[in-house]
Formats: structure tokens, sequence, C-alpha cells
């Protein structure tokens, strides 16, 4: 089976990881990540994409896209962050100065993933950390055909007869491997309606 190669774009482009291949190498540097700082661009773009994919899908969040329809920034966002609080009640009426834009500016007091330093939208940290470690549990390569096994519902393998017992599974096994999946819980969605 032929590798597959993303080239990532620009973060938070239409095709991009949150992270760059430099920022993801230097990330893993600082965790002692080894497979990541040698994986090739090629490899570790795709580790990457398929990171982000299982961050973004991997639990539901609270708030919403900071700008899904494009209307704030001109392009539509495709990533689950930056995230604003959504402040609309559920009737829609009223409340409209809850939003990201208000009378022309951008409202900073809903957006959670801003840098008062730079004066802009931000990815979280904790977001970006989560990706490298998803990336890396990726480059290991021992984790999906174990996912897809408890997918399919396998509880138990023997080698002596070749038995295998199968069950169905209640909910899908969370994509993320552990420390992403612990670091991304902050952001979980735990009450309320779901937008």
């Amino acid at each position: 089976m032929d590798p597959i190669i993303v080239t990532p774009a620009a973060p938070g482009g239409p095709l991009a990881a949150y992270n760059t291949l430099a920022t993801a190498r230097a990330t893993a540097s600082s965790f002692g990540l080894s497979r990541i700082t040698v994986a090739t661009d090629a490899a570790l773009g795709a580790a990457l994409m398929l990171a982000c994919i299982d961050v973004d899908t991997g639990m539901r969040y609270q708030g919403s896209k900071y700008d899904p329809d494009g209307s704030i920034t001109g392009t539509k966002q495709v990533r689950e962050f930056p995230r604003w609080e959504n402040g609309m009640p559920a009737n829609g009426l009223g409340e409209w100065w809850r939003s990201p834009m208000y009378a022309g500016h951008v409202n900073m007091s809903v957006i959670w993933d801003w840098d008062a330093a730079t004066n802009t939208v931000v990815v979280p940290p904790d977001v970006l950390t989560a990706e490298v470690l998803q990336a890396d549990s990726i480059l290991a390569g021992d984790r999906q055909d174990r996912l897809q096994a408890i997918t399919d519902g396998l509880t138990g393998q023997a080698a002596g007869s070749l038995s295998e017992n199968y069950l169905r599974m209640a909910t899908d096994p969370q994509p993320m491997c552990v420390r992403a999946a612990r670091i991304m819980g902050r952001f979980r969605l735990r009450s309320g309606a779901m937008l």
C-alpha cells in the first residue's frame, strides 16, 4: 500500500493541520517524541492531517466555531478551533451583542481562544499539543488495527485453535490516544444543547 502524502497548507487553511511541520517538530522535541523529529516531511504531514481529523472528531466540544461561515475573516473555518462561547439563546431572539462580531468589531469578551498580546484569535496550545501527541501515536503505527478490531466487536483472540470473540460495541472507541484525549477533555461538551 502506498503511503498517504499530504502537503499541509498554512495552519487553519482548508486542508491544514493545526500545527506546521516546524511547530510539530519543536513540540515533539520538547516532549522527547523521537518518531516525529525523525519523520520525513511527507510522513509527518500525513500524520498531522490524520491527527487533526482525530482531534476535530474525537468528541463534541463546548461552544461553536469562531467563524463557521466566513463572515468574520472571509474564509470559512473548517476546523473545530478556535471557538467562542455561543451566547445565543435557544429561541434565537435577542442578545445579538454576544456574537463574535458586534457593531462591526470583534467581540473579544465571548471568544475563548483570544491572544491579547497579538490581538487575534488563536488555536489553544492544548489543541496544538494534543495534535502532536496524536500524530506521534499514528506514526507508531500500532493503534489503528486495534481500534478497527474493537470497532468490529473483537473482545478476545486465542492462538491455539484460532478462536476470536466478537461483541457489539455500544459506542465507537475513542479515536485519540489516551494522552491527547486527556488534554482535549477540558474542551468536551458536558451539558447544554449541541449547536
